[in-house]
């Protein structure tokens, strides 16, 4: 979890810098905003056709194996 957090915490300078030179190249904030938008659609879109958008059919299945969020 350590190594996510890191990972999504050092995303925000980086899109920020990239949206910014985005932004100052093209001079349409609208323009940006509307491909952040289509992104975030179409992204879970995609997973959804690959083995981690189907990742139920790979739980094993009954009582036993079911893992508890409470208990560690």
């Amino acid at each position: 979890m350590t190594i996510a957090f890191v990972f999504a915490w050092s995303a925000i300078p980086i899109g920020a810098l990239v949206g910014g030179a985005l932004v100052e190249r093209t001079g349409n904030i609208k323009l940006i905003y509307g491909g952040i938008g289509i992104l975030t659609f179409l992204i879970p879109l995609v997973f959804s056709f690959t083995a981690l958008g189907k990742a139920e059919r790979y739980m094993p299945k009954g009582e036993d194996s079911e893992v508890d969020a409470g208990t560690w």
